[in-house]
């Protein structure tokens, strides 16, 4: 279950990477107006990204997380 955690946690954060790299390219290609119709959009895409960057750091921590020996 922990590798399944770790790879989880991989993909998700290079999929949040790439989508993140991705909107981030295609802001800047936009002038000053078409900046402004589409902020909102654009900000809500970044959050996203944020959110599965979180969710995938979350499941890498997991998946190396190590198991507690009681005494």
């Amino acid at each position: 279950m922990k590798k399944f955690f770790l790879i989880l946690g991989v993909v998700i954060v290079l999929v949040a990477l790439s989508r993140g790299i991705m909107y981030l390219h295609d802001y800047y290609a936009l002038n000053e107006a078409q900046k402004e119709l589409v902020y909102e959009l654009f900000m809500g895409n970044i959050i996203g990204s944020i959110l599965l960057l979180a969710l995938g750091g979350a499941a890498i921590f997991f998946g190396l997380r190590k198991k507690k020996t009681g005494k």
